[in-house]
């Protein structure tokens, strides 16, 4: 079964990620921010957890020590959501990520941080999502976009979070669209079972 690599926002691992995911059948390894399952009461208190648990370095050097590990797996996808998102951006430009080239695509969702690292150039082919922002131009960031040859940039209707339930810009219905076509693009390329 084809397996994603989903690399979480600042909420972490979660129940209700999990629980979503199993519902769909999907196979995923989970990176989160945190070694365990987390609840949080707000973003706030998300972010400062995140932040107290080293940032998107931290993140990032978290997530190089999973990657290898999937080398030889049935990974199609690596997907990422805001932190998860820029952290998995600086991975798929590094020359490690050559070796997934061709075979494994990046789907990064609101990953505002990318901003900071417009100049990488992406080793996958990869579907970048912005959502609208106040904190900064995203159509210069979408833009920015434009010349790289694996790079497919779009910016959605929606805000920030989404698709998670725990952020404050949870869309049910964008959510229940993205996550359907999650499940019908790893789906689409199992092979079908035998009766």
């Amino acid at each position: 079964m084809p397996t994603v690599l989903l690399v979480t926002d600042i909420f972490g691992d979660s129940a209700q990620l999990r629980a979503t995911l199993a519902r769909l059948d999907i196979s995923a390894v989970v990176v989160s921010p945190y070694p365990e399952i987390r609840a949080f009461a707000n973003e706030t208190e998300a972010y400062q957890a995140f932040l107290t648990a080293g940032g998107l370095d931290a993140y990032y050097q978290r997530l190089l020590r999973v990657v290898p590990d999937q080398t030889n797996s049935d990974l199609k996808l690596m997907l990422g959501f805001s932190a998860g998102a820029a952290a998995l951006w600086r991975f798929i430009s590094n020359e490690q990520a050559q070796q997934f080239a061709g075979t494994v695509e990046a789907w990064l969702y609101y990953g505002g941080q990318i901003r900071h690292e417009l100049n990488l150039e992406p080793k996958l082919t990869t579907s970048l999502r912005w959502s609208l922002e106040t904190q900064f131009d995203v159509w210069q960031c979408h833009q920015a976009m434009q010349h790289k040859a694996t790079v497919d940039s779009i910016v959605l209707p929606y805000p920030h979070g989404f698709i998670n339930p725990q952020s404050k810009g949870f869309i049910t219905n964008a959510a229940a669209d993205f996550w359907s076509a999650l499940a019908s693009f790893l789906h689409a390329s199992s092979p079908m079972p035998r009766k």
